[in-house]
């Protein structure tokens, strides 16, 4: 009889179940997809999460994980969530959602801006995190604004991932790492910052008890069982934000280590043993999902979703174009016949962050001989992602200027050869890809491991589950990527005013986009 724990993720395009074998470390996986629909009245900058559904999706999901596992509802012992950061939800006494919003929702523009022009030094200082429209205590003073009614309505604030324990075991709580992404939350303390919650003039009693990731929170209530196909009574564990949990995932546990969590957008943390905050306010700081550690983060923007969008665009009748795009890249040569890309490739500044927008830049001349002249196009794509991966990696370091260990890549990128050899050969140096993908999810089950007995921490449960391998970049090719990497830097800074200007022109469109599918 094997034994199992499940790691739920709620993430930006869908949800997925990872089933962990305990005894073996074989996972199985289940994934829905879904989008968050446009909130009506919010003039584009708003979107909503469906919870009903989302949940029902994962109880398909779960079911489906159990079936394809062989396993059977008695063979699992813990279960834990995990979810996007910067989403949040808003219950009233009875458990039912006064507000439900992902993190790309903007409604409270507003406050966000306010917040950055009144407190913006302060707040980065105590809290590590620049503020913005998407951030918790910019959404409880809109909400407090525009629908007070509402707001009067609200018992506890929750992440999305603490909903989804709460819907598992009914306990309401909140576990550090999505803490700190409300501004609200003491960093150096690692509990909520009443002074910044009494400044705000909100309400301290809607703000739930701190509980660590991995620790039992309770037990799987009957409800939830029954619709997920599971035993009623299991340790239900506190989960942790996606990007900690990626990192528990990849075995990013010890300070100095690194991980990149390349899926949809392209997160890189460090742990660090002491708060650490960007005097230049370009990089985030965090909380890691281990007590004691905290992280220092840079981001590379919307990676994978623009990979994607990118390769729908060039293979459109493909089934999977992105694995098209990707094997495509694979046959061009290092630095792309001179075409440079920063297509979905950010580099992270905290105090200045926009739309993202990105350019190619090229010559049909270099290329106009070639017979398949498209691979130069893709490969200078997926090029200059890398090198944004570099460039938000060299920001951290800077900062923190000690011994670190190689990066881990992980994510759902890091299942392409030909991305991780690219990312490895821009870097110089060898990466570590965690040999599950599913990072994410994975941190998640090893916290419901935890909680369940399996191990005594997420310390002892990385080093056991996870394993990894090294990828060497290519000796013969160090002088051709180190010039690349030249190339992309030098235009990258050359075009800064311009890239201001491009957003400032797209915006409207981007807005008239989301009002064309504005529910009436």
């Amino acid at each position: 009889m094997s034994c199992y724990a499940i790691g739920l993720d709620f993430g930006g395009g869908g949800g997925r179940c990872l089933l962990l074998d305990l005894d073996t470390g074989l996972t199985t996986t289940a994934a829905r997809s879904w989008r968050f629909p446009r909130a009506p009245g919010t003039s584009g900058l708003g979107f909503d999460v469906d919870l009903e559904r989302t949940w029902s999706l994962f109880a398909e999901a779960t079911r489906e994980a159990m079936e394809r596992a062989g396993a059977g509802a008695d063979e699992v012992i813990g279960i834990a969530a995990t979810a996007l950061r910067l989403g949040n939800v808003m219950l009233d006494a009875r458990g039912e959602a006064v507000l439900a919003v992902p993190n790309r929702d903007a409604r409270a523009i507003g406050p966000g801006l306010a917040l950055g022009a009144q407190h913006g030094e302060a707040l980065y200082e105590s809290g590590g995190r620049w503020p913005y429209p998407i951030h918790a205590a910019a959404r409880l003073q809109w909400l407090q604004a525009e629908r007070p009614d509402d707001f009067a309505r609200v018992s506890d604030l929750l992440s999305i991932s603490d909903w989804l324990a709460f819907k598992l075991s009914g306990e309401r709580a909140c576990d550090p790492t999505q803490a700190g992404e409300t501004l609200l939350f003491d960093l150096a303390r690692r509990s909520w910052s009443d002074e910044w919650i009494e400044r705000l003039g909100l309400p301290r009693a809607i703000f739930p008890v701190i509980r660590e990731p991995g620790e039992r929170l309770g037990q799987l209530a009957p409800a939830a069982a029954q619709d997920l196909g599971l035993r009623a009574g299991i340790a239900v564990a506190v989960g942790a934000a996606d990007t900690q949990c990626g990192l528990i995932g990849a075995g990013a546990i010890d300070t100095g280590a690194v991980a990149a969590v390349a899926g949809s957008t392209g997160p890189i943390q460090l742990v660090a043993d002491r708060v650490l905050i960007d005097p230049a306010r370009r990089l985030w700081t965090g909380l890691h999902a281990i007590p004691d550690r905290w992280v220092i983060e840079s981001n590379c923007g919307p990676l994978g979703e623009a990979l994607d969008w990118f390769a729908r665009l060039l293979f459109p009748d493909a089934a999977q174009p992105s694995l098209n795009l990707l094997g495509e890249a694979a046959t061009a040569p290092v630095g792309s016949r001179g075409l440079v890309s920063s297509l979905g490739a950010e580099v992270m500044n905290a105090k200045a962050m926009g739309l993202p927008v990105g350019h190619l830049t090229l010559s049909h001349l270099s290329s106009m001989d070639d017979g398949s002249p498209r691979r130069f196009l893709v490969r200078s794509v997926v090029e200059g992602m890398a090198c944004a991966l570099r460039a938000n990696l060299e920001q951290i370091l800077e900062l923190w200027g000690g011994a670190h260990a190689p990066l881990r890549l992980t994510g759902g990128l890091s299942r392409s050869d030909t991305f991780v050899d690219i990312v490895a050969g821009v870097l110089g140096k060898t990466i570590v890809v965690p040999q599950n993908a599913d990072a994410t999810a994975l941190g998640a089950a090893l916290c419901a491991g935890v909680a369940a007995g399996s191990f005594p921490d997420l310390r002892a449960a990385a080093d056991r589950m996870v394993r990894s391998t090294e990828r060497l970049p290519a000796a013969e090719q160090a002088g051709d990527n180190a010039a690349l990497y030249a190339r992309w830097t030098k235009l990258r800074a050359a075009r800064r005013e311009a890239d201001v200007e491009a957003a400032m022109l797209t915006i409207p469109f981007a807005l008239d986009a989301h009002r064309d599918n504005e529910p009436s």
